[in-house]
């Protein structure tokens, strides 16, 4: 199971209430045999946010946000759903179906 901390830029660590909850949710995910989804990479979040402007304007996305992806790759429990990064962006292929940020943001769209 991972530890989600935050290293902030003068080497304190931060653990927002959302990290607390995600972990809660490994735990159940793991009772049932399942995990959370890969966090991605830095590349994968600049090829992200250079398709959100060509697509979708000027978007600019939270820091929040990019933390969480750095991650997981979006959540969908119990009714939540996150939207992760697309998985055309992915470096590698996803083990499971991604519902992705501008993807869902076109579909929505339309």
């Amino acid at each position: 199971m991972n530890t989600f901390l935050i290293f902030e830029e003068d080497g304190s660590v931060d653990m927002p209430q959302w990290k607390g909850l995600l972990i809660k949710v490994e735990k159940i995910e793991v009772k049932y045999g399942s995990s959370l989804r890969n966090p991605v990479s830095n590349s994968e979040i600049i090829k992200m946010k250079q398709t959100i402007q060509q697509k979708l304007g000027n978007i600019i996305i939270p820091e929040s946000y990019i933390n969480f992806l750095k991650n997981v790759n979006g959540l969908d429990f119990n009714g939540l759903v996150i939207y992760g990064v697309d998985e055309m962006l992915l470096d590698n292929e996803a083990d499971e179906e991604v519902q992705g940020f501008i993807e869902t943001n076109e579909l929505w769209y339309e």
